[in-house]
């Protein structure tokens, strides 16, 4: 019986840290890649860091990327600097 109870606390300690670490909840960001001089940077990619997901913007810059609150965008395109942004919680 001991073993049993072992096993089902083991069990749910497991869960609750499944539960932890996959709190945060992905969101989409949308927005416009720009140039500094307000221009559209149409093709740019945006990624986040550290992760597989990526977008490319469309002709005209609008991106669409799933990330969570505190993670770090990084958008890039050939003959721009490279920006890196934190997604914060608004």
């Amino acid at each position: 019986m001991k073993k049993y109870f072992q096993k089902a606390f083991l069990m749910l300690i497991t869960v609750l840290l499944v539960i932890v670490v996959t709190g945060q909840e992905l969101r989409t960001i949308t927005g416009t890649v720009t140039s500094a001089n307000g221009d559209p940077v149409g093709n740019a990619s945006v990624l986040v860091e550290g992760t597989s997901r990526a977008s490319i913007a469309s002709p005209s810059g609008i991106y669409s990327i799933r990330a969570t609150e505190g993670e770090t965008l990084v958008f890039t395109s050939v003959g721009y600097q490279t920006v890196s942004l934190k997604v914060g919680s608004d």
